[in-house]
C-alpha cells in the first residue's frame, strides 16, 4: 500500500444536479477529511459549478463540455502537468472521451478511472466498445452489481471492474424534526398522508407511471397528495398528464429543491417508478429518514430494496401492483415498522465513509501499480 495520497483530478460534464453529482461532492468532501489532494473541473454554467461556489471548493470551469472537445483535451494535458495530478476520475461519458482524448493525442500522462452509473448496456458501436475497453483505462467504478453485470458483458479485461456503492450522508439524512412544516406550507390537516418521489423529470424516472398510480390511489378513496420533487425536460408533460386526469390538487411539482433532508422525514412513503435506475441513492436517503420504500425491480434497486424485507418492489410499468404495495403500506402497520426497522439496518452499509474509503483503495491501487 503507497503511503503517498494521490492528487485527483474530477472531471465532470453535466449540466444538471442529480444522485451523480450528489455523490461526487459527497466523495470530494470525505477525501477532503483525509486530506487528499483534489481539483474538479466542470462546466462553467453547471448546478455542480454553482454548488463549488456556494461552498467554496476550488473549480476549474469550462464554457462547453462537448463530446468531442479537443481544446478542452489539450487544457486537461497542460492542467494535468501544472498541478502535477496523479489520477484523473471522469464521472461521465463526456470527460471520459475527452479525457482518452487527451491521452491519445496530447501525450496526458495521468492514468484513468472511470465512474458507470447507468444499468443499460454500453452501445455496440465500435467506438464505445473501444472506448470502455482502451489501455488508458485502469478502472471503472460501477455503483451496483447491476451496472457491474451490464458493463463486464462487454470488457475484455474484468479485473478493471470493481463495484463501490454509491453513499448516503447519514448525518445528514436522520429523523429530525423539520424546521418547517410541508403539510402547513401546502395548507393540509397534520395526519393528511404525504407519498413523495425524488427524481429528475426525465424518461428513465417515468413519473407518469407515478402519476398513475397517484389517480388509482385516489380513486379507492385514499385522501393522500402526491409530491414530485425533482427539475427536469419532461415538467410540462407531466404536468399536462396530472390535469389531464384532474389530479392539479392531489399532484404537486414542488421543482428542484435543496432542503431535501428536510422534507423526506415529512412523507409516509417514498415512491421510485423508474425504468432504468444504476442504484436508485434517493432509496437510501429516504431509508435514512425512516421513511418506508415503494420502487420498481428494476437495475441497482433490488440490491438495496429487498422486497417484504427493507421495501416493497413492483415490476417497471405496473401501476396495479405499485398501487397494491402503497395500500399495503397504508393499512399494515407492522409491515410498516419492519420494513423501516430493516431498512434502517441495511443503510448504516452504504455510508458516505464507506463509499470514498472504497474508491480511495481504487486510486491507491492504481498508483502502487502505476
Amino acid at each position: 500500500m503507497s503511503a503517498k495520497l494521490p492528487f485527483i483530478l474530477h472531471l465532470s460534464a453535466i449540466k444538471s444536479w442529480g444522485g451523480g453529482e450528489q455523490q461526487l461532492i459527497y466523495l470530494y468532501q470525505e477525501l477532503v477529511k483525509q486530506q487528499v489532494p483534489q481539483l474538479i473541473v466542470c462546466r462553467k454554467d453547471s448546478a455542480l459549478a454553482n454548488y463549488c461556489k456556494a461552498h467554496h471548493i476550488e473549480a476549474i470551469t469550462y464554457a462547453n463540455l462537448s463530446s468531442i472537445d479537443l481544446g478542452f483535451s489539450r487544457q486537461l494535458t497542460k492542467l494535468c502537468k501544472t498541478h502535477a495530478i496523479d489520477i484523473i476520475h471522469a464521472h461521465d461519458a463526456h470527460t471520459q472521451t475527452n479525457a482518452l482524448l487527451a491521452r491519445l493525442l496530447f501525450k496526458l500522462k495521468p492514468p484513468l478511472v472511470i465512474s458507470r452509473k447507468v444499468a443499460f448496456p454500453i452501445k455496440k458501436s465500435w467506438l464505445s466498445r473501444y472506448k470502455y475497453n482502451s489501455r488508458h483505462i485502469r478502472k471503472i467504478i460501477c455503483i451496483s452489481q447491476a451496472v457491474y453485470q451490464t458493463v463486464s458483458s462487454c470488457i475484455r479485461d474484468s479485473s478493471k471492474l470493481v463495484v463501490v456503492n454509491d453513499g448516503v450522508d447519514l448525518k445528514r439524512f436522520s429523523l429530525k424534526s423539520p424546521v418547517s412544516s410541508l403539510r402547513n406550507t401546502l395548507k393540509l390537516k397534520p395526519d393528511h398522508l404525504l407519498i413523495g418521489t425524488l427524481a429528475a423529470l426525465v424518461t428513465s424516472k417515468d413519473l407518469f407511471t407515478f402519476i398513475k398510480v397517484a389517480q388509482q390511489v385516489i380513486q379507492q378513496g385514499i385522501s393522500a397528495t402526491f409530491l414530485i420533487m425533482g427539475e427536469g425536460p419532461l415538467r410540462t408533460e407531466l404536468q399536462n398528464l396530472v390535469a389531464e386526469l384532474d389530479l392539479a390538487e392531489q399532484v404537486i411539482f414542488l421543482g428542484f429543491r435543496s432542503d431535501i433532508a428536510e422534507l423526506l422525514p415529512q412523507l409516509d412513503i417514498f415512491m421510485l417508478t423508474s425504468q432504468q435506475e444504476g442504484m436508485g441513492s434517493s432509496i437510501l436517503e429516504a431509508m435514512a429518514c425512516q421513511v418506508p420504500v415503494v420502487a420498481t425491480r428494476v437495475g441497482g434497486i433490488p440490491e438495496i430494496v429487498l422486497d417484504g424485507k427493507t421495501g416493497l418492489l413492483a415490476d417497471t410499468g405496473d401501476v396495479n401492483n405499485l398501487v397494491k404495495a402503497v395500500i399495503q403500506l397504508l393499512q399494515n402497520n407492522d409491515l410498516r415498522q419492519s420494513l423501516i426497522v430493516n431498512a434502517t439496518q441495511q443503510v448504516a452499509e452504504f455510508s458516505i465513509q464507506n463509499m470514498a474509503a472504497k474508491t480511495l483503495a481504487v486510486y491507491r491501487s492504481i498508483i502502487t501499480h502505476h
